[in-house]
């Protein structure tokens, strides 16, 4: 049995115009939408005031679990 000869002519993949067309508009669209959803998301920063200052966290006295009774010598 003998090897098969190879083909002279290159690979060529069949790709029709409309289809390259099809995903070239695709591509863009969704760059487009992309580029729309970013803009409508993002937050206006001509109008917004700046962020307000934390609010002092509040302190407490932290309270025993348990208090042990002292007695007084002599008592």
């Amino acid at each position: 049995m003998s090897a098969r000869r190879a083909s002279r002519q290159p690979y060529r993949v069949g790709r029709s115009r409309s289809e390259i067309a099809v995903a070239v508009a695709v591509g863009l669209a969704i760059a487009v939408v992309t580029v729309v959803l970013v803009w409508v998301f993002a937050p206006d920063t001509s109008t917004t005031s700046p962020p307000a200052a934390p609010a002092a966290p509040a302190t407490t006295t932290p309270v025993p679990l348990s208090v042990v009774p002292t007695t007084t010598a002599g008592g």
